[in-house]
């Protein structure tokens, strides 16, 4: 397979960040975010690498974590980044690896029609200008068998919905609410609301949806955190996969959703 790399033009950035870096990231110190965290990337990995393709691209890589993972089961993997200083922190971070790192943004994939055969979009594409061209451009970087998999944050969830109802009983008591932010809230970062139906709508001509399912269940809901985390360590894991057990059979109310794409016809062209 030749390189995928193709000399198209790039517009002028649009208004979001490029430049994100580490500092930015705040992660959860609590179980039930590290437990969220690893099932998503362990999902996103065993979507990713059905089949055994040959070539993969992870769009807003961050650091490369996903594409390395990749890269060591033996596929060719490539990770596009906006911020220049999260591609300086992956080479860093993982100076030996052979990933091909490059910065670009999502809406103009640099590469070469059918280049890839699996596209990996893993928690960015609500940050993304316009989340419809990016589904243009994976459709057309795609091999006519190649595979789209998202994976997004549920913004109508159980635990938004949970937390948005403790935030109004403990209102209504004058019971002050820990400061920072709602977790229930479209983040000001967020381009798009993330849910089952703009899941669902994404496909846009261009793709079917082949399948989707969520993970996890009651991610961020303070009274929920504090219980896993007062559990011996077994037993909270247990409880916590036994609930990401009923997400992945109801992602319109898991915490992240997932879902794998499939080009509609034998090219990218869109049907009418």
């Amino acid at each position: 397979m030749s390189s995928a790399c193709s000399s198209r033009s790039v517009p002028p950035a649009a208004a979001v960040d490029l430049d994100y870096c580490i500092d930015d990231y705040k992660p959860g110190r609590h179980r039930d975010s590290a437990f969220c965290c690893q099932r998503i990337d362990q999902a996103v990995l065993s979507e990713a690498s059905l089949g055994r393709p040959e070539r993969v691209l992870d769009v807003a890589c961050g650091v490369g974590n996903l594409v390395a993972g990749l890269q060591e089961q033996g596929c060719e993997a490539w990770g596009l980044e906006a911020s220049a200083s999260m591609l300086a922190l992956g080479r860093w971070l993982q100076p030996h690896d052979r990933v091909t790192r490059v910065r670009g943004i999502a809406e103009v994939l640099p590469f070469r029609g059918g280049s890839f055969d699996r596209v990996l979009c893993k928690g960015s594409l609500d940050h993304f200008a316009d989340p419809a061209a990016f589904m243009r451009e994976a459709a057309r970087i795609l091999t006519p068998d190649g595979r789209l998999v998202i994976a997004l944050s549920n913004y109508e969830s159980l635990s938004c919905h949970v937390g948005q109802a403790f935030y109004r009983v403990r209102q209504a008591l004058g019971i002050p609410f820990p400061r920072g932010g709602r977790y229930w809230m479209q983040p000001p970062d967020h381009t798009v609301k993330g849910d089952l139906r703009f899941v669902q709508g994404l496909g846009d001509g261009y793709f079917r949806l082949e399948r989707c399912y969520g993970v996890s269940l009651l991610w961020l809901f303070g009274p929920w955190s504090d219980i896993v985390d007062g559990l011996p360590l077994r037993l909270a894991w247990a409880m916590m996969t036994f609930l990401d057990c009923g997400a992945y059979r109801l992602p319109g109310a898991a915490d992240m959703i997932v879902s794998v794409w499939r080009l509609r016809g034998p090219s990218w062209e869109p049907e009418p």
